[in-house]
This record gives structure tokens, sequence and C-alpha cells, in this order.
């Protein structure tokens, strides 16, 4: 298998994408991994090494990491990498990344472990996937405890889909006094051609779901977006964002308030 180094530059393009959703969910302040390997790079493609490249404040792009020692399976499925930081002008190991998969390609197991300021490499999180008929229908997050070396529960997520594979519900938990607590949900709604047409999303207070706010869509005859309208709970609408194509090619994007 032909080795392939790639020097990889990132831009900030996805500024400039049109979005079809907004997420409502607001980011936790705890630690994260500085890097995600979920989606970058294409997991159709094997290499031996990656580089990451940040800007300072005088926009100089600068050399940040690098993730090397990456092994994949016969599916090409990156099972285990390492990611360096670079400090002081010497490369130093950060993180390491273990990844399990199924017969079926679905990744089961994600873990996240990291190396201590003395160079000893510790747990971190792990996420557990678990799959129904090849869909993903829950993912749970786990976070290493320190003081009784186990993994403790942390953050759980639940899906539902219809006949058709639309994903049609996706509910948050957090692991609290010993048990999972709904926190917030989203609900979907498709029309006759199977096209997202509604997305709510509804907070879980005194035992009920509540609506704190919802997105609709409206599609031109060749099924694409060309309006997202952002509702408040009281279904008036808080802002828009349209879409114009020529020949189905998205050309321009209008942000209302």
């Amino acid at each position: 298998m032909k080795i392939k180094l790639l020097l990889t530059f990132i831009f900030l393009i996805l500024l400039f994408s049109a979005k079809a959703q907004r997420n409502f969910i607001s980011q936790s302040s705890r630690k994260h991994a500085p890097i995600s390997t979920n989606t970058f790079p294409p997991t159709s493609a094997q290499y031996d090494s990656i580089y990451y490249w940040r800007t300072d404040s005088t926009r100089i792009w600068r050399l940040s990491g690098k993730s090397i020692n990456r092994v994949y399976d016969a599916n090409k499925n990156l099972l285990e990498e390492t990611i360096q930081s670079l400090r002081q002008q010497t490369w130093k190991n950060s993180w390491k990344y273990l990844h399990t998969f199924d017969a079926n390609n679905n990744k089961t197991l994600y873990l996240q472990q990291f190396w201590d300021n003395n160079d000893i490499l510790q747990n971190y999180s792990q996420t557990i996937n678990k799959y129904a008929n090849n869909q993903l229908t829950e993912t749970i997050n786990q976070l290493w405890d320190t003081t009784t070396k186990s993994w403790s529960n942390s953050a759980k997520q639940l899906f539902t889909y219809d006949n058709s594979g639309n994903e049609l519900t996706q509910e948050y938990q957090r692991w609290t006094n010993a048990s999972w607590v709904p926190e917030q949900r989203y609900v979907s709604e498709y029309n006759s051609n199977g096209l997202l047409s509604k997305k709510s999303h509804e907070t879980y207070k005194n035992s009920n779901w509540v609506l704190s706010g919802y997105y609709s869509y409206t599609y031109d005859a060749n099924k694409n977006l060309i309006y997202q309208l952002r509702h408040n709970d009281d279904a008036s609408v808080a802002d828009s964002t349209s879409y114009t194509y020529v020949n189905n090619n998205l050309i321009s994007t209008g942000y209302f308030i």
C-alpha cells in the first residue's frame, strides 16, 4: 500500500458555506481533546501523518500539531493515532485516539487518552456507540475517574428513526445522581418527498417536554432548500435564511432578521 503524506492547511472556508440548520445546544465548558478525527480527513484515504496549522495574531500560518502512528484495518478504518503538539520547537506527545468498529464498519468505541506532565499516558474519555439495523441508536460518553480508576457516565444521546431511515428524535441526557436525566431533544418532521420540513427543539422541565423553538424549511420543485425560518416558541419568526440557485447550483445566501 502506497504511503501518502498530506500537508493540511485548514482554512476557514466553512465560515462562508451555507448552513441548513443551526445548533441550539450550547457547548459544555468541560475540557475537550483539541483535535477531532471523526470527519477529517476523509475516511476513504489513508495517511501516515497529517500536519495541522493555525494562524496567530499576525495572521501568519504556523505549524501547531501533527497526527502520526496512524494504524488502519483492512477496511481502511482508522484504528489509532497519536497527536503531537509543537512546544518550543520540539514535538511532544499530547493525545492518543483509539477507534473500534463492528463487522459493518460502524464505530463502536472512541477512546481518548493523553500524556500528562510526566509523559505518562492517561485515560481521558470514551464514547460507546450502539446500533440497530446499522443505525446509530445510542451514544454514551464516559469520563475517566482518576480517584476510582474507573469509567464514569457523563452524557447520553438517544436516536429514533422512521421506516425510511429518517431521524425522528435525538435526545440528550445527563448522568445525575446515579441515573440518566433528560435535558433536551430535537424532533424532526418530513414532507411527502421525505425532506426535512420542521425541526423542533424541546427542553425537559418538570417531567414534561417544553418547546423552546423550531426551524421550518421550504423547498423548490427540484427539492432545493430555498427558505429556512427560525421560530420562537410562540411560532413568531426570529430570523430567516434564503437560498438562490441557478441550474440547481447554490449561488447566494441571504440572512434576514
